[in-house]
């Protein structure tokens, strides 16, 4: 099955971060094809180009931080930030319950833990303030395509759950743009520093969310 595509979408493959540049036919092929530019720009095999024409332009100036994927090729599976957390710092399960399960985060595989420890646990997460969930997967703080209600659902829950952030790192991961990142921000009152590790491409409407985020020391 196809994902859903279109330029400016963040993938990760077996570990592997991309931006998708073009989506469409290449000379030659049948079907469609997804340009990827790779952030680590010595994984492509070329620099946008398909029998001499070039097909998208690379931010990196790079000769191989592009390849040709199939859209069937399947993609690393995405957190959201409360479900990085839970799954890095003890919670065992992303989604907070307790049932053993085998989960694969960037091509690694980890066994979770049981439901024994997660009142502990909850406590400890409350108690957080350093926060690193870079190479994670996560794209956002909800699921792609959530809508607005969820979005409120979860920041309410983010913060009740983890109330005393004041450092996070959510660098080289699949958030796309910087209203995904404010939506992160404004579920953390205490938040004063937070790290994105690559350079997010869309803009956003500053009026969403208070001022106050705007004076964040985002440092790549």
């Amino acid at each position: 099955m196809d994902i859903e595509t279109y330029v400016g979408r963040r993938l990760s493959y077996e570990g592997h971060l991309c931006t998708v540049r073009y989506y469409g036919p290449l000379a030659g092929s049948s079907g469609s094809w997804l340009g990827v530019e790779w952030d680590n720009v010595s994984r492509g095999k070329h620099s946008g180009k398909h029998k001499g024409e070039q097909i998208f332009i690379c931010r990196s100036k790079s000769t191989t931080a592009a390849s040709f994927i199939r859209p069937t090729r399947k993609a690393d599976p995405e957190l959201t930030v409360l479900e990085a957390i839970r799954f890095k710092y003890g919670m065992g399960s992303a989604d907070g319950t307790s049932e053993n399960k085998v989960v694969v985060i960037s091509g690694k595989v980890a066994e979770e833990v049981g439901f024994d420890k997660i009142a502990r646990e909850q406590a400890q997460l409350t108690k957080l303030r350093i926060v690193l969930i870079d190479q994670m997967v996560v794209n956002g703080i909800v699921p792609r395509g959530s809508t607005a209600t969820s979005i409120l659902h979860a920041q309410k829950e983010l913060g009740k759950t983890c109330p005393n952030i004041t450092e996070l790192d959510i660098g080289w991961n699949t958030i796309e743009n910087w209203s995904q990142v404010l939506e992160i921000c404004a579920a953390l009152p205490k938040l004063t520093t937070l790290r994105v590790g690559y350079a997010i491409e869309a803009t956003f409407h500053f009026f969403a969310y208070p001022l106050q985020w705007l004076a964040f020391c985002v440092a790549f």
